[in-house]
């Protein structure tokens, strides 16, 4: 049965950027499965590459704010960051240094997901659905560096939101879902990782 006009999932909207990525951030983290349901595949890629962006920037901005406004509190409160200097978040250039790799790290993560895609489901969808996908599915993302939230907004955003799109949008069953989308996690959570400790080498104090 077709989706009544009404449910299509919000998207980014150029004209009204804070509003549309506010509505599209609320409907992906308060309700991904009904966000998924009315998700169009197909679709111009410019919205969701502007709004790959502008998630990579502030969630910057988030890091760096963590790094130099909460620092010190999480650090009396819960003793010394993983840098072992009370460190949390991310410095200035670091941040930066994510913003900028950021949109490319979502291209990835389309790619890596297609791959386990066509490998457990077949040949459905392209790189163009699942780079919107990626793109509107990771804006918990902008939490990435924050002290202890951090770890679960990325595996929210890479592991759970991915399960429900790929189930629901693919029309497949949720153990094959759960494969695709651990299929694309563990490398993408690890290549996070090595990212964020190549920047501190490079740019950390």
């Amino acid at each position: 049965m077709q989706e009544p006009a009404e449910s299509i999932s919000p998207e980014f909207d150029l004209s009204n950027p804070a509003g549309s990525y506010w509505l599209l951030f609320r409907s992906v983290v308060s309700s991904p499965r009904r966000f998924f349901l009315g998700f169009r595949t197909e679709g111009d890629l410019r919205e969701p590459a502007v709004y790959a962006v502008v998630t990579g920037v502030l969630a910057a901005l988030v890091a760096v704010v963590a790094r130099y406004g909460l620092s010190p509190v999480f650090g009396v409160l819960f003793g010394p960051g993983t840098t072992g200097d009370e460190v949390y978040g991310l410095g200035a250039l670091e941040a930066l240094g994510f913003a900028v790799v950021y949109p490319a790290f979502v291209a990835l993560a389309a790619a890596v997901y297609l791959l386990a895609i066509r490998v457990f489901v077949g040949k459905v969808g392209d790189f163009g659905a699942l780079f919107r996908m990626t793109s509107y599915g990771f804006g918990a993302m902008i939490l990435a560096w924050l002290p202890f939230v951090g770890a679960f907004a990325i595996t929210y955003s890479l592991l759970v939101v991915m399960v429900i799109g790929i189930r629901y949008v693919f029309s497949t069953t949720l153990v094959t879902a759960l494969v695709v989308a651990l299929t694309g996690f563990v490398p993408l959570s690890l290549g996070l990782i090595a990212l964020r400790g190549l920047a501190f080498q490079v740019f950390g104090s």
